[in-house]
């Protein structure tokens, strides 16, 4: 650039904040200058930037250009550390949506898999068990298809917010893709509490259901499997006891529909 921009003025009496564009070939704005009064110019250089430079105008040079250094040593490493932190923010920023379904605002399939990696050697709890909840959307296609993709994201985040709503505390609800929701969770489970689980989705989804006000049936299928946290532990295997679960029910209750 053939500009540069004057940010700040600082004087025994007050902080000026000009914003002043002026030929790079001067060091200061003329209309800054103090005829005859000398100056010094100290680069903001942190790591491999330079962010400009900073001019210190005083008839006392060679008996502050010391401490005007280590000033301006200090200011630079103090705005590089912001903008690490505005970049790191962001950055951080950007991992949460990559791991964010944008739909329910859950967490998508790339967080299940983290979570499974992160927290694998964490399960290793004994006596405690893994528990694992499949939840599938029944008719999603039909809904697309007749009424269109706006009312399936609609039932969508509905099966998603009755899906949260059955969670326990720090358990974990997931859109696996699609219609396909996981519920993960680590503490003592039985089957009797899977059996109450799966009671109180349907009920939770048929109240839904009910009071839409949609002209198309929403619903969803829930399956479940649990076991304990040892050595022999096989987390996919759960996920995949749970799906077929989850599709037993759906089965079923097609063919009870169907009578």
């Amino acid at each position: 650039t053939s500009n540069m921009i004057l940010r700040a003025v600082l004087t025994p009496q007050k902080v000026m904040i000009p914003n002043h564009v002026f030929a790079r070939t001067e060091i200061l704005p003329k209309e800054y200058k103090k005829q005859g009064m000398p100056l010094y110019v100290a680069a903001l250089h942190a790591r491999d930037d330079c962010m400009g430079y900073v001019v210190l105008q005083t008839p006392q040079i060679e008996e502050l250009k010391f401490f005007f250094q280590i000033w301006t040593l200090g200011f630079a490493n103090a705005i590089d550390k912001q903008r690490m932190y505005h970049e790191n923010r962001d950055l951080l920023e950007m991992r949460l949506q990559y791991n964010r379904d944008e739909l329910t605002g859950i967490g998508n399939r790339r967080e299940i898999e983290k979570i499974l990696r992160d927290r694998h050697q964490r399960f290793r709890t004994y006596g405690e068990g893994f528990c694992v909840v499949s939840i599938d959307m029944d008719g999603l296609k039909y809904v697309n298809d007749n009424f269109g993709h706006a009312e399936g994201d609609f039932g969508i985040k509905l099966v998603c917010d009755t899906a949260i709503r059955t969670c326990r505390e720090k358990e974990i609800c997931i859109r696996a893709g699609g219609d396909e929701f996981y519920v993960l969770g680590v503490g003592q489970y039985t089957e009797q509490d899977m059996a109450e689980r799966k009671k109180a989705f349907y009920d939770k989804i048929a109240y839904a259901d009910k009071t839409s006000g949609k002209p198309y049936p929403i619903s969803a299928s829930i399956g479940c499997a649990i076991a304990p946290i040892d050595d022999s532990l096989y987390i996919i295997g759960v996920v995949n006891e749970a799906d077929e679960d989850m599709y037993k029910s759906k089965v079923e209750r097609k063919k009870a529909m169907s009578k």
